[in-house]
C-alpha cells in the first residue's frame, strides 16, 4: 500500500515523471482544464524537495479536498506513497506538432 519517499522519487526519475512544485502551480492556476475524475487521486511532485523547520523533508502535492483543488506538502518519509497517489509525466511531443 505504501512505497517510500526515496522510491517514489526514483521511480518518477525513471518514469520522466520528475516535474515538481512549478507544474502544479500551474495546474492550480489552470485547474479548469483539470479532469474532474482526477479529483479522487492526489498527485505527487517529487521534482522539488523542500526541508521544513523540523529537518523533515516535503514534497508538493496537489490534491482536491471540498470541490477545489490546493497544493500541500507531504512528507518525504517511509510511506510517502499511498494507494491514491499518483504521478504526472509530461506528454511527449509529436513532430510536427
Amino acid at each position: 500500500d505504501f512505497i517510500s519517499g526515496e522510491e517514489t522519487k526514483s521511480r518518477a526519475k525513471d518514469m520522466g515523471a520528475n516535474i515538481g512544485q512549478r507544474h502544479a502551480e500551474y495546474l492550480l492556476k489552470h485547474e479548469e482544464e483539470i479532469p474532474e475524475e482526477w479529483g479522487e487521486y492526489e498527485f505527487l511532485f517529487p521534482g522539488t524537495v523542500w526541508r521544513n523547520c523540523h529537518g523533515r523533508l516535503r514534497m508538493p502535492c496537489l490534491s482536491k479536498r471540498g470541490g477545489q483543488w490546493h497544493i500541500r506538502f507531504v512528507w518525504l518519509g517511509p510511506d510517502a506513497g499511498r494507494y491514491t497517489d499518483r504521478l504526472l509525466r509530461p506528454r511527449k511531443q509529436r513532430l510536427g506538432s
